[in-house]
């Protein structure tokens, strides 16, 4: 490959896999932003995108899924799936 070709083919990115695609339903996209150390989760439900932010009480918010993915990509950002239930329990919900 050729010097031009390299620096190039550096160049090209690749479009960021959809993580939020990938939970299953009854999983959720756990966010922590490595210096800050702020706590965030991702929901999809019925195709909308909800970010619940530990600033904000863990209260629903709509996002765009271009701006969900785009956080996620961050490299900052640790994001892994885990079960709805663990963002249940921080928002106050479940079995009374």
């Amino acid at each position: 490959m050729s010097t031009e070709s390299q620096a190039n083919a550096r160049h090209v990115s690749t479009p960021p896999r959809d993580r939020l695609a990938a939970l299953d339903d009854d999983e959720v996209l756990r966010c922590e932003h490595n210096a800050t150390e702020w706590i965030w989760y991702y929901a999809v439900t019925a195709g909308h995108v909800r970010k619940y932010h530990e600033f904000h009480g863990f209260a629903p918010e709509s996002v765009s899924r271009t701006e969900a993915l785009e956080t996620v990509g961050c490299e900052d950002v640790s994001a892994r799936p885990v079960g709805r239930r663990q963002l249940e329990v921080l928002r106050g919900e479940g079995d009374e």
